[in-house]
């Protein structure tokens, strides 16, 4: 839902780029980083780990680059969405004349605001999403199957 969300205000034309443009000085901090992690963080659910499913997938046919792909698209999925939604919210907040930093007016200290290296952390592959008109067939139905089991008008190949 967090893509759906960029995905939705890119319709206002002149929107993300001038939003991206205003935040992207304190979403590429150290601060701003740390805040993603929190959210990674408290996203976990309490409890036993779930079962390690590469044993499963290899049993269905999987093979090791195959399951290695499935990783680094998790790995993406889980860098990605905690940003997006600070982003997301930063904008609302600002919007409605919030403090979106969540600080009350402090100013970052010298280490919280550094600026984090640009793109994915080492390890992570960016997603390549596919045109879903342009797939083939079984792509088409499985994005279908989405579209109507999750009530998403528009899933994007990254499912």
């Amino acid at each position: 839902w967090v893509a759906f969300g960029i995905r939705v205000m890119t319709q206002f034309e002149h929107f993300v780029p001038a939003a991206w443009e205003a935040l992207k000085p304190q979403i590429s901090t150290r601060y701003a980083e740390e805040g993603s992690n929190k959210v990674r963080e408290a996203a976990i659910i309490p409890g036993p780990a779930p079962a390690d499913p590469t044993p499963a997938l290899r049993a269905n046919g999987w093979s090791e680059e195959d399951i290695s792909k499935l990783k680094a698209t998790l790995d993406a999925l889980n860098y990605g969405n905690p940003k997006y939604l600070i982003l997301i919210t930063a904008w609302n907040e600002a919007w409605h004349g919030r403090d979106a930093g969540g600080r009350a007016g402090k100013r970052l200290d010298s280490v919280q605001s550094e600026r984090i290296p640009y793109g994915l952390p080492q390890g992570v592959e960016k997603l390549h999403l596919i045109d879903p008109e342009a797939a083939d067939e079984h792509v088409q139905c499985l994005l279908k199957d989405i579209r109507d089991a999750f009530l998403h008008h528009g899933p994007a190949s990254d499912f």
